[in-house]
């Protein structure tokens, strides 16, 4: 089995399967929305505990309050 690392926090981890759930992805792709399509631009490979951050943060509005500029 080959071990990963984690872009977040950098620990190294087993690989573990989606189950096609948001809460159980296992990577983050960031893109640029065109008119019709969209571009790659740069992909995450993110460890159990840092998907589960992750995902917390993007469904809890409350916990993303950010001061407006």
């Amino acid at each position: 089995m080959k071990a990963r690392k984690c872009d977040r926090c950098h620990e190294y981890y087993d690989p573990y399967s989606p189950t096609g759930e948001v809460e159980h992805a296992n990577g983050l792709s960031l893109i640029e929305f065109g008119d019709t399509a969209y571009i790659h631009r740069k992909s995450y490979d993110l460890c159990p505990i840092c998907m589960i951050r992750l995902v917390t943060f993007l469904n809890n509005p409350e916990d993303r309050k950010v001061e407006k500029r």
